[in-house]
């Protein structure tokens, strides 16, 4: 497919995850697609892919400056997020919020330079919801206190909300819970693999909104060439239920599924005890606590609650499960 306009657009965090999906998807509609990242080498995720890649260390002096000048367009699909609570092995994870302040006001300053416009991916878990006052809400507000993670996400949503003017302006993607391929982190930072190869032992039960990481990418170039004039956009999949998603991810990989079932919320608290006994030997849990504390804020999201809800066709989960499973498979992760 291809774009009317070409565009030269830049993606920061071009190889993670999400931003990969990204570049494939801009690099795919024709556009001038250049991506970031802190691997010296082209990584193996965006290998054959039309675009231009630039290593470096955003930390350093200017470099959102080198990266940003000339563009038309700054996709930011690196935005940091603490994932431990209590053990981090660098400044920048002690001082999560101090440095996704910097972060930001760096890239804020880099975008004043040029005509770019923002969209930085964020999370739908910053969404406002629906129904307040209920015992799940109380729980949420303790979380949302506890774990740094939405602070700074908060933070930064606001910083570049608050920057975005007439030649700049910004809009908020707020996708739900992402899948898909093309993820290179390390094993022990897969969840999939390990469901899969048998290592996960219980299913946290609850419900949840699955995204296809390329479906995401479809929505967010969407909204760059029709130029979507809003300040935050949901993009959402399929609502379902982290058991049936599982059952779905094992079915693709030919195994059988965990028999056991916890409902999410009832896991935090032992998890954070668990990761309290890890910093005490100064090593991260190999389960954060995290992972619950995010699954309980998750919900389902109708296609007519929002009016700024980017309407995509997503793919099947089943075919979101065979490829994520088959690529970890080709990372010889399971």
């Amino acid at each position: 497919m291809g774009s009317a306009t070409r565009m030269k657009i830049h993606v920061l965090g071009a190889t993670g995850l999400i931003g990969s999906a990204i570049v494939y998807e801009l690099a795919e509609r024709g556009h001038d697609v250049s991506g970031s990242g802190r691997s010296e080498s082209r990584p193996r995720n965006l290998a054959g892919v039309d675009f231009t890649y630039l290593p470096g260390n955003q930390d350093a002096d200017g470099q959102f400056d080198t990266w940003l000048a000339d563009k038309d367009i700054v996709v930011d699909a690196g935005a940091p997020y603490p994932l431990h609570l209590l053990t981090a092995s660098s400044d920048n994870e002690k001082l999560p919020l101090a440095y996704a302040e910097r972060r930001s006001e760096a890239i804020i300053s880099a975008l004043r330079k040029t005509s770019a416009r923002l969209f930085c991916i964020s999370t739908a878990l910053l969404e406002p919801r629906d129904k307040p006052a209920s015992l799940a809400d109380l729980q949420s507000q303790l979380v949302r206190r506890l774990y740094p993670y939405f602070s700074v996400k908060r933070t930064i949503e606001e910083r570049m909300l608050s920057a975005s003017r007439p030649g700049n302006p910004t809009v908020i993607v707020r996708p739900t819970a992402c899948i898909g391929p093309w993820d290179i982190k390390p094993r022990e930072l897969c969840w999939i693999p390990k469901l899969v190869s048998g290592e996960v032992p219980a299913v946290l039960r609850h419900r949840i909104n699955v995204l296809d990481t390329r479906d995401l990418a479809a929505a967010v170039a969407i909204a760059i060439e029709e130029n979507v004039n809003t300040e935050t956009l949901v993009v959402a999949g399929h609502n379902t239920t982290t058991d049936e998603l599982l059952k779905i991810l094992c079915h693709s990989a030919g195994v059988a599924a965990p028999r056991v079932d916890i409902p999410a919320a009832l896991s935090i608290v032992p998890l954070l005890w668990a990761e309290m006994a890890w910093a005490t030997i100064g090593s991260p849990s190999p389960l954060p606590s995290l992972v619950p504390a995010l699954l309980c804020e998750q919900r389902w999201i109708e296609p007519d609650c929002h009016e700024n809800l980017m309407q995509i066709d997503p793919r099947p989960l089943a075919d979101t499960a065979r490829d994520t499973v088959a690529w970890y498979r080709n990372l010889g992760y399971c």
